[in-house]
């Protein structure tokens, strides 16, 4: 077996490893408080050691968040392609074009329960959920955008994103079926379009195609 291919093999198997820890706690986060989860029961339901669990993740804190981020990569790479002269927000709802994807959703319905919230690990994931949206705003308008400007607006859309999960919450019970998420996407479409609108009333604002002026030559 040459180099390359041992490296590979190695890699996937990195992966895998991964994965099968990112499943386990998603598996136990439905199923109980996730405040109360330790190493060791996320690497029995991964079957992984509990030594191997601490090589992939330093913690539970950062296990979550990168486990709670998986879901949403492909929307911000969709969000990172759009056209330079949509504003960040026009971006944002170009983006919601479908479902939202159904383990982000097993996410929510898991995270929203009130024993979760209240908890420190909430506020950790929350934390870093909002640092990590500030870099992707950054990447999106460039090194020269006003520091307040990102951080005040990350932190906007994560209300946004929560005022949306909690009246779909209210509404289906964390439904997973296509209507569902086809409801959480249009909710956060219209959080994110009153947001745009400048908060003028407290009517559904119109968030259909969005039609924004190219920018002049």
């Amino acid at each position: 077996m040459t180099q390359t291919a041992t490296s590979s093999r190695r890699e996937l198997n990195k992966e895998r490893t991964r994965r099968a820890i990112q499943t386990s706690v998603l598996q136990l986060a439905c199923e109980g408080p996730i405040g109360e989860l330790t190493a060791e029961q996320i690497a029995e339901g991964a079957g992984v050691s509990r030594r191997t669990f601490f090589n992939y993740y330093a913690g539970l804190d950062t296990l979550l968040a990168e486990a709670t981020q998986e879901p949403m990569l492909g929307l911000f790479e969709d969000f990172l392609a759009r056209p330079g002269h949509e504003d960040p927000l026009s971006a944002m709802i170009a983006t919601l074009r479908g479902p939202l994807p159904i383990e982000l959703a097993r996410w929510c319905a898991a995270l929203s329960r009130p024993d979760n919230q209240r908890g420190e690990i909430y506020a950790q994931v929350w934390a870093r959920h909002t640092d990590w949206l500030a870099g992707m705003l950054q990447a999106r308008l460039g090194p020269d955008a006003d520091p307040l400007y990102v951080a005040g607006l990350a932190g906007s859309v994560m209300s946004l994103f929560t005022a949306a999960q909690d009246i779909w919450i209210a509404r289906t019970r964390g439904g997973l079926d296509e209507a569902s998420l086809l409801l959480f996407a249009d909710l956060l479409r219209t959080a994110l379009g009153h947001a745009r609108a400048g908060w003028r009333t407290a009517r559904t604002p119109p968030v259909g195609p969005v039609t924004i002026a190219p920018e002049p030559d």
